[in-house]
């Protein structure tokens, strides 16, 4: 069954459309982020590929991503502490 999609992944989509890597890359996150959802370990393999990255470039995508992944936290946390 496929994930819905929350404003964090949507983002995240935005960014990884936006970012010079290779298709494959790109594909096999944009197929994870559907079936998944945003994880810590997809985040992870998003940072260092962008943190390889060479130009200013690399710092904008990092400053959005880390936005991102902080609001995916935030709004995670959220939801677990609304089910207790």
């Amino acid at each position: 069954m496929a994930h819905k999609l929350t404003a964090s992944d949507k983002k995240l989509i935005k960014l990884l459309e936006k970012v010079p890597a290779a298709e494959e890359k790109k594909e096999s996150w944009l197929a994870a982020l559907a079936a998944n959802g945003m994880t810590s370990e997809l985040a992870g393999e998003v940072q260092v590929a962008l943190s390889e990255l060479e130009g200013s470039d690399r710092t904008r995508y990092l400053a959005e991503l880390a936005l991102i992944v902080k609001q995916w936290r935030l709004a995670d946390q959220a939801s677990n502490f609304r089910r207790r």
